[in-house]
Order: C-alpha cells, then structure tokens, then sequence
C-alpha cells in the first residue's frame, strides 16, 4: 500500500497541505484548482520553510528535491535548484500545475508544438510563444496542453529554486525532452535527488 510522503515538516508547508487536501477533492476542471490554490501556493513562497539540505545546487545540473507527494502519487511539491548560468532542458509536465519563484531569478521561454509530435520516430517541431524574466514570487501555471513545454535558465548570481506543485508525480514521471535545433524529442524521467520512483 503507498503511502502519503511529507519530507518537510513545517507549520507553513502543513497548512497549505491541508488547503490542497480540503479545496482539491470537490473540484475537477484543471482551472478552477489553479485558482483555489493560486493565493495560498504565493503565500508558501514567501516563507522560509525549506531546509537547507534541499536548497543545496549541484553544479551543472538542475536538482529537484521532493518536498510532498500523496498517497494516489496524483500531486506532488518539489523545490528545483538550478546553479547560475546553468538552464533545464526544454520539456513538458503532463500535468496541471503552479510553478513559483522562490530564490533567484530565472529566464524562461515557453513553446508550443507545431502538429502533433511523431513520438514514435522521435520527431518534435516546436515554435517559440514567450519569453519572461521571472523573480521571487513570479507563479507560471500550466494547463496541457497550453503553456506545458518551457525551459527555465537561472540569470541571477545565486541558485535559483523554483516551488512546483504539480498534478503528478514529477519525478517520476515519464515525459519528454525537446531539441528544438534538431526538431527531435526524446522521453526522460528527471527523478529526485532525495526520493525514490517505485
């Protein structure tokens, strides 16, 4: 039997767990529980609640931390380091979700596909939507198949770390990685630095 895993334990980081666990349930559209967690999801970034072991960078790569996961393994929270001058590859989510600023400062360029990926010969073509400089505080949401494809680049001189709550488990989670040079897609699973998959 899986289990719930809460691997923070902290006053600010409960309360917002119960908000999920009580707003959550009774709502089904993918916008409407944006929006019931929208407030409470800023509130959290404000509040130094991670500990230090899951702020620490590894340089080269981005680092995801697994914060809370429940027991359906249909939601999870993760802080994600990423060193200065170091960006993720561009990649999707399959899932809804709130994405925040927490430390630092992040460029992120969000694309679309152009048609529907040919995921059999490994074939994407992707156009690029926007480009945002996200600081502390700054929440993106990603309804798929809308905004679900970015990459994220830190620009400030310290680790940025990034809060995202999303409607799977992340880490593992099988999606896919984009070369947009080459038009190519390849299927990855980030993982935890902290947590394992089943």
């Amino acid at each position: 039997m899986t289990i719930a895993e809460l691997l923070v334990h902290d006053t600010e980081l409960d309360q917002f767990i119960e908000v999920m666990d009580h707003r959550l349930p009774s709502i089904d559209a993918v916008e409407e529980k944006i929006t019931a967690l929208h407030e409470s999801f800023y509130f959290l970034l404000s509040k130094d609640f991670i500990p230090r072991e899951y702020k620490k960078d590894i340089p080269g790569i981005f680092a995801q931390y697994l914060l809370y996961r429940n027991a359906e393994r249909n939601l999870s929270l993760m802080a994600m380091v990423v060193p200065p001058k170091i960006s993720t590859p561009i990649h999707n989510h399959l899932a809804w979700g709130l994405v925040g600023v927490y430390q630092g400062t992040q460029r992120e360029i969000v694309y679309e596909t152009i048609g529907e990926p040919d995921l059999e010969h490994n074939q994407a073509q992707l156009r690029t939507i926007s480009e945002n400089i996200l600081e502390i505080g700054d929440i993106t949401t990603l309804e798929p198949p809308h905004n679900d494809i970015h990459m994220i680049e830190t620009i400030s001189e310290e680790p940025s770390i990034s809060l995202h709550l999303l409607g799977n488990d992340i880490g593992c989670q099988a999606r896919h990685a984009f070369d947009q040079e080459s038009n190519s897609v390849r299927q990855f699973t980030s993982g935890y630095v902290n947590a394992e998959c089943n």
